[in-house]
């Protein structure tokens, strides 16, 4: 799913979960005036915002990642 957060919701809490947890798989890049952007996050199927799981893929920049991003969705079926 892709989306435009124009008031930075989304990338605020995840801003807030990494402080709160630090991820198991970390970002190595795309943090802008202590916001995430232009990152690719994969969670496991029936995974809800709710549950706070753990990515199992997140990186960026988008057009940098794909082929690693592709990799990972066929790691999950």
């Amino acid at each position: 799913m892709q989306f435009w957060d124009p008031n930075h919701l989304v990338a605020q809490e995840l801003n807030r979960r990494t402080i709160a947890t630090p991820p198991e798989v970390k970002p190595a890049c795309c943090v802008s005036r202590g916001l995430y952007w232009d990152d690719a996050i994969l969670y496991a199927q029936r995974t809800r915002w709710s549950d706070e799981a753990p990515a199992s893929f997140w990186n960026g920049p988008l057009v940098r990642v794909i082929p690693a991003l592709e990799a990972a969705l066929r790691n999950t079926k």
